[in-house]
């Protein structure tokens, strides 16, 4: 880490502080209690006489639904500012994991329905405290990212092993009711967050600016665009002379009419606003297939991403379940976890290093770590004594920390600032998607065939897909890697 970057992290305002910490707290919950659901999948298997599928699929929904209402949590994002968003996620998160303790769950459906409760309040701080983290931190956003992901892995080594201490000291209802209540720091956190509306508001005030305090007679001198009419040039003209209207007044009559509908201004134009309309649907998918006509790479990262997180989730999962069909005793079984987890800080602060550096790239972020996790989980096949799963489990927990950090750390650098929050909507979609597969499809596995060995050998099939895809990217042209600051994609 060079001086300039440590003098920049030296220099954290507060409002950096609090997003970080927010940030911070929101993945130590969510990756700890995910891979928690590790320590009692099998006994709820059993209570429920249900499917390892259907349980599966029930426990990916806190991360999966999460992921999948992005979209409704960015338009609460224009409404309320991120203070509210992520408060109200973290009331809705801790409550669920309140309520299963206060009542006996005795079907698949109530399961479903407190788990996607939790999953829409992770979902609403997810967006919330993304955002004022990117917009706090700029160009040391990735760092920054990164370091919040350290805190993930801590919930993975320490959250599985406390929910079993409290299961085994105070009942399974008592300790899921003092673990949903400890949940309830995300609404502590979520109020730390800076009050503004994701920072927009001052951020066009500071763009208008200075863009306009250099060439304000500029603005007013210039002839009219060709698109202007000429009764609006002389509106214009009239006005600046007579009533002195400030710089941004005068850029903002000088924008074309259809720029100023899409700001919510149809003032002196004839085109009126409509919520519904064809014409406003070609514009929203011309965008939208716009940021992949511009950054062409977007495409390779998603199915890189999803692939890892659907690889992730199903580790986070039956890891646990895993080391108890091979003979391991619960007690040394959830112990996998905590090793999976101390190995992800390593990986976490191997990134942290690489994003310092603006280092990262495909091979080291994706195609290297999926080479490794494709190694770990053969040696798996072969030799079942638990040192050797300790290994595989430090190996596997390591690699997924580095994508991890990768998947969300390089999306600036492969998109610009332009198409940025679109493409975290649209990223996080997909991998909900993605991460509900990946508890279907393995709970699938083991129902079918009755072996979770089998289970983790496919998982291995799509890491080995994943590994070709990221070496055959790093020889592409589309390799992607850091944008240092200053830099434009």
């Amino acid at each position: 880490m060079d001086r300039t970057e440590i003098n920049r992290l030296n220099m954290l305002t507060l409002n950096q502080w609090r997003s970080f910490l927010a940030r911070s707290v929101y993945v130590f919950f969510l990756n700890g209690t995910l891979k928690s659901y590790g320590v009692i999948l099998m006994d709820i298997v059993k209570k429920l006489d249900s499917k390892h599928y259907l349980v599966g699929w029930a426990f990916t929904l806190q991360t999966g639904a999460g992921y999948l209402i992005s979209p409704l949590a960015g338009i609460l994002l224009t409404k309320m500012s991120c203070r509210f968003v992520a408060m109200l996620g973290g009331l809705l998160a801790g409550s669920a994991y309140v309520i299963r303790g206060l009542v006996n769950i005795s079907e698949i459906w109530q399961l479903f329905l407190l788990v996607s409760c939790s999953g829409i309040g992770f979902g609403l701080i997810n967006i919330s405290t993304v955002v004022p983290l990117k917009e706090s931190f700029g160009t040391s956003y990735a760092t920054a990212y990164a370091v919040t992901g350290l805190a993930a892995n801590v919930g993975i080594a320490v959250l599985p092993f406390l929910l079993k201490y409290l299961m085994g000291s105070f009942g399974d209802s008592t300790g899921m009711l003092i673990f949903g209540a400890l949940a309830w720091t995300l609404i502590v956190t979520g109020a730390m967050l800076p009050s503004n509306k994701n920072g927009k508001e001052e951020k066009v005030k500071e763009e208008y600016s200075l863009a306009n305090e250099d060439n304000a007679l500029d603005d007013i001198d210039e002839e009219p665009e060709k698109e202007t009419n000429l009764d609006e040039a002389d509106r214009i003209e009239t006005l600046t002379t007579s009533d002195k209207l400030t710089n941004f007044e005068v850029s903002d009559m000088r924008r074309r009419p259809y720029e100023r509908i899409e700001n919510g201004d149809n003032t002196n134009c004839d085109v009126k606003r409509s919520y519904i309309n064809i014409e406003n649907i070609k514009i929203l998918f011309i965008r939208f297939y716009g940021v992949f006509q511009h950054h062409p790479a977007l495409v390779l990262y998603m199915i890189v991403t999803c692939i890892n997180d659907h690889g992730y989730r199903s580790w986070s999962i039956f890891l646990i379940p895993y080391g108890e069909y091979l003979g391991i005793i619960s007690e040394k079984a959830v112990l996998l976890s905590t090793i999976g987890g101390v190995a992800g800080l390593l990986g976490r602060l191997y990134c942290i290093l690489l994003f310092s550096r603006y280092a990262m790239d495909v091979y080291l972020g994706f195609a290297l770590p999926s080479l490794l996790i494709t190694v770990s989980y053969t040696i798996s096949f072969f030799c079942d004594q638990f040192h050797v799963l300790a290994v595989v489990a430090a190996l596997s927990g390591f690699s997924y920390a580095v994508m991890s950090s990768a998947s969300t750390g390089l999306i600036p650098s492969c998109v610009c600032d332009d198409h940025f929050k679109v493409t975290v909507v649209t990223l996080y979609t997909l991998w909900g998607l993605m991460i509900q597969l990946g508890g279907i499809t393995t709970g699938a596995v083991v129902d079918i065939t009755g072996s979770y060995r089998i289970s983790f050998a496919c998982l291995t099939v799509l890491s080995t897909l994943n590994c070709v895809i990221g070496f055959g990217w790093t020889l592409s042209p589309l390799r992607l890697r850091m944008k240092k600051p200053g830099e434009t994609i």
